[in-house]
């Protein structure tokens, strides 16, 4: 959803948006090819019966290691440290099911695309099963002078071997929008 909200930021607030760097997102056209079954199965599952933090982080695991990049595997220690971090900081279920419906109800941005004038770069995984590759290349298409970077073997995590990769490629549009 951040993609979205970037997306929206850079088209209504021009004057406070320097560059644009569009990460496994989507314009939400709805012609587009939706997640692969078993990513869309393991994000929309309800919350096991049991609700203790073990079991919540367990499956929090669980659920990314679905949309994970294969190239690019996760280490599991540093995923239960991250979601327990998550879980401490708030679990919030309801809130993810409101995160969900604002962004299905933002809709097609394709005409809002069109107007963002900051220089863009869409970063997407070639792997992505929850956005595919093809939503990446819509926003490209959409933003006047965008750039397209697919990442092969990336699917929709930020995987830390490739924490340089992202670096460069934010820092490079970011250096555009000072020429």
């Amino acid at each position: 959803m951040g993609g979205a909200i970037a997306q929206i930021v850079a088209a209504l607030y021009p004057q406070r948006t320097l560059s644009l760097t569009s990460i496994m997102s989507t314009s939400s056209h709805p012609d587009l090819p939706p997640p692969t079954r078993e990513a869309a199965q393991a994000l929309m599952a309800p919350l096991p019966p049991t609700r203790d933090k073990e079991t919540l982080i367990e499956d929090a695991i669980r659920r990314q290691l679905a949309v994970a990049s294969p190239e690019y595997p996760s280490c599991p220690q540093r995923l239960r440290e991250v979601f327990t971090e998550e879980h401490v900081r708030g679990f919030h279920p309801r809130g993810v099911t409101r995160q969900l419906a604002a962004f299905l109800a933002s809709g097609d941005r394709r005409a809002l695309l069109a107007t963002i004038q900051a220089p863009t770069l869409v970063l997407h995984g070639a792997d992505d099963p929850l956005i595919p590759v093809a939503c990446g290349y819509d926003v490209a298409a959409h933003i006047p002078g965008a750039k397209m970077r697919v990442i092969e073997g990336m699917a929709h995590d930020f995987p830390l071997a490739l924490t340089e990769v992202f670096a460069d490629a934010i820092a490079s549009v970011a250096q555009a929008a000072e020429r």
